[in-house]
C-alpha cells in the first residue's frame, strides 16, 4: 500500500508578530522599573557584582543583561513552522510525576501512595513501553520522610522501569545529592537542571538553591516560570506572557552571571480547561519567536479536572487528544493523571490508551494510492457478488485500514480496563541489572541515614 499523508490543521497563530515584538520592549521596562525579587544572598551579590542595579532584595536587569539571550527581529521568514517528520510520528504519553494519590481499581478509592503500591503502578507502566508510554515512576511515595520522597522515587522508577532513569527534578535541593548519585549509577548522568521562577518576578527557590549547590556537575540551566493567568500573573494572556518573558529574561541574567552556564528558557502560563491548550500556546509562540524560529509540533497534554475515570475525564481528554494532534502535537503530557496531576489511575491509562490509539488512526491519514483501472475491476466483482466483504482485496487490506478498539467494544468499558491493569501486572518481566540494582540500594541506605530525620 502508498505511504499515508498526515492529517493535521495549520496551526494558528495566537497572536500577530507586530504583538509579539512589542512584548520584548515592555518586559524589559517591567524589569527596570519593577525589578526581580532575588531571596538568595548569593545571587543578589552576583547580580550587584555584574552591575545589575540593586535594590533591598531587588535587582534590575537592564535590557544589555539578556540582549544575547533573545532574538529581537523573530523568525526568518523561510523557517518552515510544520516540520513533517513530528507529524508522521507516532503519538507517544507521558505521566506527570508529581501525583502523591493512587486510584485503586480493587476499591476505586483514592489512597495516598506508599511504596508498595508506587512499585506496583511503574511496573504497570513499564507495561506499557511497546505502546509509547514513557515515564519512571508515576507518583511520590508519602510512606517515607519529605526528603526522602524524591529519592525513592527515582529509584523506584529506575528499578522497576525500562524508561525510567530520567531525572525530571527533585522537590527538595538537598535529596538531588542522591538523586544525581543514581541517575549516574544507571547511566543517565544529571548534566542540567530546571530554574523555576517564583511567579510573580521573583526567584531563589530550591531550584535556584540545587543549582547553586551542584553547579560543577551541570552543562547547562534550564529557565522556566509556571505562571496561572489571573492568580500569578495578569488575566489577560498577553499580558501574562509579557511578564512571563520578563521572568525568564532576568532570571536567566541572574542565573547566569551567578553561574557562568549556559542558559536554555521558555515561558510556561496555565489555566483551566479549555482555554489552557491556547494559553500553552501562546507561551511556546512567543518564546519561539525570541528565540528566532517557528514555533515547533507542540507537547499536548491530557489532563482533566475529574477525580475519578468516567464521563468528564474521557470528555476532556479526548478533547485535548483530538485537538493537540490535529495541531501536529505527538507526545501528550498527563497519561492516567486525574483531578489536574494530583492522582493517578491505571485504569484511567488504559483508556487514555485507547483514546489515544483512536486519534492516531485519524491523524495518521489514509491510503493515498488511486488506480483507476484496479477500481473498476474490484468494483465489478463486487457488483457481481453482491458484497465487497468477500473479495481477496478486502481481505488482504481489512487490518490495514479498519482500527480494532481494546476497550471500547466491551459493554463495561472500566470493567475491561481494569481487568487489563490485572492482566498487565501480571506479565510484567522487567528486570534491572542486579550490579545496578546494589549500587542504587546503597546510595538510598546513604540517603536514609542522612535524610531521615530532617
Amino acid at each position: 500500500m502508498a505511504s499515508k499523508q498526515p492529517i493535521y490543521a495549520v496551526r494558528p497563530r495566537i497572536f500577530s508578530s507586530e504583538t509579539i515584538a512589542r512584548m520584548y520592549p515592555t518586559a524589559v521596562r517591567i524589569l527596570s522599573e519593577i525589578g526581580l525579587r532575588v531571596r538568595h544572598p548569593h545571587l543578589l551579590e552576583a547580580a550587584r557584582r555584574a552591575g545589575m542595579r540593586v535594590v533591598e532584595d531587588r535587582a534590575f536587569p537592564e535590557k544589555s543583561t539578556f540582549a544575547d539571550l533573545v532574538a529581537e527581529n523573530g523568525p526568518s521568514a523561510n523557517q518552515n513552522s510544520q516540520p513533517e517528520e513530528p507529524l508522521a510520528a507516532p503519538i507517544t504519553l507521558t505521566i506527570h510525576n508529581y501525583s502523591e494519590k493512587y486510584h485503586a481499581i480493587e476499591t476505586d478509592e483514592i489512597m495516598p501512595y506508599t511504596s508498595e503500591r508506587l512499585i506496583e503502578a511503574t511496573k504497570l507502566v513499564d507495561t506499557c513501553a511497546a505502546r509509547r508510554v514513557h515515564s519512571g515512576a508515576p507518583g511520590v511515595p508519602t510512606d517515607v520522610p519529605p526528603y526522602l520522597r524524591t529519592v525513592l522515587q527515582f529509584k523506584i522508577g529506575a528499578q522497576y522501569s525500562r524508561t525510567g532513569r530520567i531525572y525530571w527534578d527533585a522537590q527538595y535541593a538537598r535529596s538531588l545529592r542522591y538523586v544525581m548519585d543514581m541517575a549516574e549509577a544507571v547511566g543517565h548522568p544529571i548534566r542540567t537542571l530546571p530554574v523555576f521562577v517564583n511567579s510573580p518576578l521573583c526567584i531563589g527557590g530550591e531550584s535556584e538553591i540545587a543549582v547553586l549547590e551542584f553547579r560543577d556537575r551541570l552543562e547547562s540551566i534550564r529557565v522556566s516560570n509556571i505562571s496561572s493567568a489571573g492568580l500569578s500573573a495578569p488575566i489577560r494572556i498577553a499580558d501574562a506572557v509579557t511578564v512571563g518573558l520578563a521572568e525568564v529574561l532576568g532570571t536567566a541574567a541572574v542565573m547566569r552571571v551567578a553561574t557562568g552556564l549556559p542558559i536554555i528558557w521558555e515561558i510556561a502560563v496555565t489555566g483551566g480547561s479549555p482555554q489552557a491548550t491556547l494559553e500553552r500556546w501562546a507561551a511556546e509562540e512567543v518564546s519561539a519567536f525570541y528565540h528566532g524560529k517557528q514555533p515547533e509540533p507542540p507537547e499536548g497534554t491530557i489532563f482533566t479536572g475529574a477525580e475519578a475515570p468516567g464521563i468528564q475525564a474521557a470528555a476532556e481528554k479526548m478533547y485535548f487528544f483530538t485537538y493537540g494532534a490535529l495541531f501536529g502535537c505527538r507526545t501528550f503530557l498527563g497519561a492516567g493523571n486525574l483531578q489536574g496531576e494530583i492522582i493517578w489511575s491505571g485504569e484511567q491509562l488504559m483508556i487514555d490508551l485507547e483514546m489515544r490509539d483512536y486519534v492516531q488512526q485519524v491523524v495518521s491519514g489514509i491510503d493515498s494510492d488511486f488506480n483507476p483501472d484496479l477500481c473498476i475491476v474490484e468494483t465489478k466483482e463486487g457488483v457481481d457478488l453482491g458484497i465487497f466483504l468477500a473479495l481477496e482485496s478486502t481481505a488482504r487490506a481489512y487490518r490495514q485500514v479498519t482500527w480494532f478498539p481494546h476497550l471500547f467494544d466491551r459493554p463495561d468499558l472500566r470493567r475491561r480496563a481494569k481487568e487489563t491493569v490485572r492482566q498487565q501486572l501480571a506479565e510484567y518481566d522487567y528486570a534491572l541489572e542486579p550490579e545496578i540494582t546494589r549500587e542504587l540500594e546503597r546510595i538510598y541506605e546513604r540517603a536514609e541515614r542522612d535524610l531521615a530525620y530532617l
